[in-house]
């Protein structure tokens, strides 16, 4: 029991002001038997909100009774009810100290917001009954509160006395993230892992998290670690592998994560592995045939999104050759769009022209084609052309088209005495 609510307590200074009571599925058949079975079956099955009334009734009528109160404590405190769950541990702890209660004790205070008297227990736990638990206990709750220095401190002392207990160099890094330390942090972290905590486990952890990008967590960012048995992970999980591998993606982790992009039934998860993949651009040419080889279409959309938003001109053999394969209407325009904005940036007019004029009136991105050939053509000095661009975007799209201004002072500069006509003869 004791165990079970440590573990709730856990994450307690991550929690928001107002605290969520755990709620109970309306399918679920009402609690059973006395008021002090049906206490325990809220506990075992975790309806705390609605074993507190029955705990509360059996307590009344059994005040003296140390596992009911035990189990009454924890479940107000999973219930959302600090000051409830501290005054039974405290009729407990009447009855004879255990540093257990004592330590239950205390995170119900926290819970309750009674900081000064939690911290005091916090700090005669480890006092008289010091080890790594109660050390780690006191840390947390210093860091919770900004205290970080203090909770530097105490980690520092701790660690070498209890150092089967890996979360004290944990909550070090954390403490010393929020101080801007970040090489402290990783050192700290690094240890940390090697005592036995999970490899990624400070990633989710205070300052530290906000601040992945920071070159001193290279090293314990290791991409080939961070992939490793990617593929027997749930998709939550996978997902947040992907997440960090956002501060270090690499080449060589390239076709694990192309698997991912591949092979999940996710589509969030998909997309996180193409924009990662995406961050490697041509600097992992594998991938990006493999991508456009899918029969997904919808893959294969994304994926010519990707290679076009990078406009890397190392793409253009890649989108030529699909070219010749794509079937899909809408893709084959993406392609062309792609294509023609390449073409042009490397100098290719004709090539470039011809690519962006081959996308079809009925196509979504034949407004996006016209555009561009009209800023080649503004460039190019030639106003006529890029008015008539203007005016073909704008009688595909009239509800959409932005460049109204533009088009309006084209035509005055081209034929001033247009100006003078009614603007709905110019339509």
């Amino acid at each position: 029991m004791i165990i079970e609510l440590l573990l709730a307590v856990a994450a307690i200074q991550s929690e928001p002001p107002t605290l969520q009571v755990a709620t109970v599925s309306p399918e679920l058949p009402p609690l059973v038997g006395t008021p002090a079975e049906q206490c325990a079956q809220g506990l075992s099955e975790r309806r705390f909100a609605e074993a507190v009334e029955p705990c509360r009734t059996a307590v009344t009528a059994k005040p003296g009774d140390l596992e009911l109160l035990r189990t009454a404590a924890t479940v107000e405190f999973n219930a959302g009810n600090g000051a409830e769950s501290a005054a039974l541990w405290s009729r407990i702890l009447g009855q004879g100290w255990s540093i257990e209660a004592s330590q239950a004790q205390a995170m119900a205070l926290w819970r309750a917001g009674e900081t000064n008297q939690a911290e005091s227990v916090f700090r005669d736990n480890l006092s008289r009954a010091p080890s790594g638990q109660t050390a780690l206990d006191l840390i947390r709750f210093l860091a919770a509160f900004g205290r970080n220095q203090e909770a530097i401190a105490i980690a520092q002392k701790s660690a070498p006395l209890y150092p089967d207990t890996c979360e004290i160099e944990e909550m070090r890094g954390v403490a010393e993230a929020a101080e801007g330390r970040h090489e402290a942090a990783a050192a700290a972290y690094g240890r940390a892992i090697e005592a036995g905590c999970p490899t990624f486990g400070w990633t989710g952890l205070g300052a530290g998290a906000a601040s992945l990008e920071n070159p001193a967590y290279k090293k314990l960012l290791n991409p080939e670690v961070i992939v490793e048995g990617l593929d027997q992970l749930d998709d939550d999980a996978c997902l947040r592998r992907l997440t960090l591998l956002q501060h270090s993606i690499s080449p060589e982790v390239a076709q694990p994560v192309l698997q991912v992009a591949l092979n999940r039934n996710t589509v969030r998860v998909r997309m996180m592995a193409l924009g990662l993949l995406a961050q490697l651009g041509a600097s992992a040419p594998e991938v990006w045939p493999t991508l456009l080889a899918s029969d997904d279409f919808l893959l294969r959309k994304h994926t010519l999104r990707r290679i076009n938003a990078l406009e890397d001109p190392a793409f253009i053999p890649l989108l030529e050759k699909h070219l010749e394969k794509e079937t899909t209407r809408g893709n084959r325009s993406l392609v062309a769009l792609g294509l023609g904005q390449l073409y042009l940036d490397q100098g290719r007019i004709k090539d470039g022209l011809a690519s962006l004029e081959s996308i079809p009136l009925e196509d979504p991105l034949f407004v996006k084609a016209q555009l561009v050939l009209a800023d080649t053509a503004r460039d190019a000095g030639n106003a006529k052309a890029e008015l008539g661009h203007l005016e073909r975007a704008r009688d595909a799209a009239p509800e959409t088209f932005l460049e109204v201004g533009r088009l309006e002072r084209l035509r005055q500069e081209i034929n001033p005495e247009s100006a003078n006509i009614p603007r709905r003869l110019h339509n």
